[in-house]
């Protein structure tokens, strides 16, 4: 990362301080697309200065990502300089003769691939065939629900055909579980006037059209965990986002367009079983981090940690690895169906949040068959899917799914220390389908707890706790985050009859935590969600 601070846009001063700062500044393994750079203005730029900018790269604007705010550039200026240099990530623009300016984020189009599966065993079986029987496949608990929930599959695309102006799955799996557009016709018109013509079910963008047909397996192996996990929950469909080629390579373009068109579809989740990418170092200040993080109150990412035994807390070999701390990213290792860490799969104690199956998956082909794959990109989809069906039933909140999900891993100890949870993915313990002796599900589900009661619930900054006694007593209010850490605890005096007692919570970020009152031999313990 590199920060200019620049008066006189031209080519000699721009060659003469990327010289000087030579050694700092970032370089890539693959540049997918020379000409192209990627921006994103802070919002108080103003136009005199992004006109500046422009013109200091010699650029031309070919696309606007206007959901997430990304202007793609065709620039004449090379995104690698002769002397090896990468073109600033950062560059601080002069907004006038007082030396004042705003920050934009830039990056060049770097390649984006699918972690291709260990070992995939193709099977030419074409009866539905159910997954492993592990306990975590509970396939949705037949659970309640209402919500619509859409998934976005940013991927290879989903085996199928185009008939009629329709996308036909070619897999019975995917029978009534994909998106369509209603508000786009196949006409040769672009109807919703989102750029996109004809996009009555997704778009590719290795193609540039609406035919966003799986042509590498990976796509729909991936799509068709997510339809077999959800398969009894109707509710649950998945956009067809084609971003990856037949050998399963991508560009950063390509995904933050697929983001884009998710993000003016109000899509509430996005799988990204894309770990590995081609550039050696993800800076904190990449677009896609900033893109991230902007969406954090609307879009859950949930991202595959890697196929490469990496410890991620020390290598950022995925973009999202910097994005660990996020609320709305959970990133998934790969186990067997034992639970136990997958001996492939990227590891980090403080990167990786959780780990799913992905040893033997059985799942679909493009071809209308079934196949076996490993792979973390495999896992992914589990989590993913369990996101969904607690999207169904909840309110939407990114930051309360993924903490639910956390919590009620199953603990596995070839995981501790590798992960945050140290734990092994339970979608019954997730959606409170089956009891747990240290976990309680209801609290996480339920919000109104016999003799306790907290108010705002969400909350913003603080809670008064409202509870009766019937007498005086000394007790602890106690309150623990998702995995199990104290975050507050008080000696109180209750009073006999009505208490009220109050929590400032300004201090610690927004989730999900369990408020408990211990009096003698008495719990009352309430879920509260901080937004």
């Amino acid at each position: 990362m590199t920060i200019l601070k620049m008066k006189k846009a031209t080519y000699f001063i721009l060659l003469t301080l990327f010289s000087i700062r030579q050694l700092t500044a970032q370089k890539l393994d693959n540049i997918v697309n020379s000409n192209i750079l990627l921006v994103r203005f802070d919002p108080a730029a103003s136009q005199t200065q992004r006109i500046a900018l422009q013109n200091l790269y010699q650029a031309k604007e070919i696309a606007v990502l206007k959901n997430i705010g990304i202007n793609v550039w065709q620039i004449s200026l090379p995104v690698r300089l002769p002397n090896g240099t990468l073109l600033s990530t950062m560059i601080d623009v002069s907004n006038n003769a007082n030396g004042t300016g705003t920050v934009v984020t830039s990056d060049p189009d770097y390649g984006m691939d699918n972690e291709p599966p260990l070992d995939p065993t193709t099977l030419s079986e074409v009866a539905p065939s159910p997954l492993p029987d592990c306990p975590t496949y509970l396939n949705g608990c037949n659970i309640k629900s209402s919500n619509p929930v859409v998934v976005a599959v940013i991927d290879c695309g989903i085996a199928g055909t185009y008939s009629g102006g329709k996308f036909v799955p070619r897999h019975a799996l995917f029978t009534n579980k994909i998106w369509s557009n209603r508000t786009e016709l196949d006409n040769r018109l672009d109807d919703d006037q989102n750029g996109y013509i004809d996009d009555v079910a997704g778009w590719n963008w290795v193609s540039n059209n609406n035919l966003n047909i799986d042509d590498n397996n990976h796509g729909s192996h991936v799509s068709g965990i997510i339809a077999q996990v959800t398969a009894n929950n109707p509710n649950i469909t998945m956009m067809n986002l084609k971003t990856q080629d037949a050998r399963g390579s991508g560009s950063l373009r390509s995904i933050l367009s697929a983001i884009d068109y998710a993000a003016g579809q109000k899509v509430k989740i996005i799988n990204l079983s894309l770990s590995r990418s081609t550039r050696k170092s993800i800076n904190n200040k990449s677009i896609l981090t900033e893109v991230v993080n902007t969406l954090g109150q609307n879009m859950l990412f949930v991202v595959a940690a890697g196929n490469a035994t990496m410890n991620l807390d020390d290598n950022s070999a995925i973009p999202f690895a910097a994005l660990s701390n996020s609320p709305n990213v959970i990133i998934v290792g790969a186990s067997n169906c034992n639970g136990e860490k997958a001996a492939f799969s990227n590891f980090g104690g403080k990167s990786v949040h959780i780990a799913a199956p992905g040893v033997r998956v059985r799942s679909a082909l493009m071809n209308g068959g079934y196949g076996y794959m490993n792979g973390t990109s495999m896992a992914t989809p589990f989590v993913t899917a369990t996101a969904a069906l607690l999207g169904t039933k909840l309110t939407w909140n990114p930051s309360a799914i993924k903490d639910i999900i956390l919590r009620t891993g199953t603990p596995n100890a070839t995981w501790q220390n590798l992960s945050l949870t140290g734990s092994v993915l339970n979608i019954g313990r997730a959606l409170g389908c089956i009891k747990s002796k240290d976990i309680n599900n209801d609290l996480l589900l339920n919000d109104n707890i016999e003799g306790l009661t907290v108010v705002p619930n969400p909350f913003e900054e603080r809670v008064q706790i409202q509870l009766k006694s019937m007498e005086s007593a000394t007790a602890q209010l106690l309150i623990q985050n998702t995995v199990g850490q104290m975050v507050y605890n008080q000696n109180v005096i209750l009073q006999k009859g009505d208490n009220q007692l109050e929590w400032l919570a300004n201090a610690v970020p927004k989730g999900i935590y369990l408020v408990q009152i211990k009096c003698a031999d008495t719990l009352l313990t309430q879920k509260i969600v901080k937004q």
